[in-house]
């Protein structure tokens, strides 16, 4: 399984690598906004399933400290880092980076 986890995970690698250079006409902000717009949206969609009365009552933020804060916007600027390393780098430079 760790042999076919790698192997799917550099074809992944190439393969976006390949989509984000082959299409430079196109912004990588714009794709990164729709991307993370569908992310919300699925996100939003699980919320409302699994813990609605949850995020009602306490608050959508409740239980999370400024560590867990900061981490979410850490990782939040890094998708934003990773595919305009990947447009004008190539996948190793962000794997050195990363």
């Amino acid at each position: 399984m760790a042999i076919v986890m790698a192997l799917l995970s550099g074809f992944a690698g190439v393969y976006t690598e390949a989509i984000i250079k082959k299409r430079t006409s196109r912004n990588i902000n714009v794709q990164n906004f729709w991307l993370y717009s569908f992310g919300m949206a699925f996100n939003a969609v699980v919320i409302l399933i699994q813990d609605f009365d949850a995020a009602m009552n306490k608050g959508f933020f409740h239980g999370y400290s400024i560590i867990t804060t900061l981490m979410i916007l850490n990782h939040a600027l890094s998708g934003i880092a990773v595919p305009m390393v990947m447009k004008y780098a190539d996948k190793f430079v962000k794997n050195l980076v990363s």
